[in-house]
């Protein structure tokens, strides 16, 4: 569940320029540059929550007695299924330009992630709904790796095409939602929605 609560918190913090009309100034104190303004904004919870996963899984080895793959591995998916949530969040805020709007999308986005990552439920013989679904979060592919280098002990470059999954996440959803969020945190008629 930390992935919806990092989601949650970085779509707060991005509608929250957007909602108090604070984007304008927000963007001038970082010399107009929405890269390093939004990289600036993300990067507390991207460390805090990679640190919160680090720490789960520090847990996770101690009370199942280590790790059978790759640690190094399992906290750089870590690190990039919350970018990737990142990502999420930045297009979700870009789409909507509204924060309430956005953070009940997240809800259902992200929220849903444990029944439809396999986590709890198989989603093999699923019906096609659930199985495109489930490719279209993060956690899944995240939860896959997880297995793999936690559980399992696969060699780490059997779980590099997951990672990559990952990344493909921060590159599309962040990249889309960088284009979509740039428009709404320059354009003063899409500030004060709430």
């Amino acid at each position: 569940m930390l992935h919806l609560a990092a989601c949650l918190a970085m779509v707060g913090a991005l509608g929250r320029e957007l909602r108090d009309g604070s984007a304008g100034t927000w963007l001038a104190e970082c010399g107009d540059r929405l890269l390093p303004a939004v990289a600036g904004k993300l990067a507390p919870y991207l460390l805090l929550f990679t640190a919160y996963g680090t720490l789960s899984l520090l847990w996770l080895a101690a009370i199942r007695g280590g790790v059978a793959g790759s640690a190094v591995l399992l906290v750089a998916a870590q690190a990039a299924m919350y970018l990737a949530y990142g990502g999420i969040a930045l297009l979700l805020v870009g789409a909507t330009r509204n924060m309430g709007t956005s953070l009940s999308l997240t809800g259902l986005y992200a929220g849903t992630s444990l029944a439809f990552s396999g986590a709890t439920f198989p989603v093999q013989g699923a019906p096609l709904f659930a199985q495109v679904w489930s490719q279209l979060l993060p956690f899944t592919a995240y939860l896959k790796l997880q297995a793999q280098q936690l559980d399992l002990g696969a060699a780490w470059t059997a779980s590099l095409s997951l990672l990559g999954t990952l990344l493909l996440f921060v590159l599309v959803a962040g990249g889309a939602g960088l284009r979509l969020y740039a428009r709404g945190a320059r354009d003063p008629a899409s500030w004060g929605q709430r």
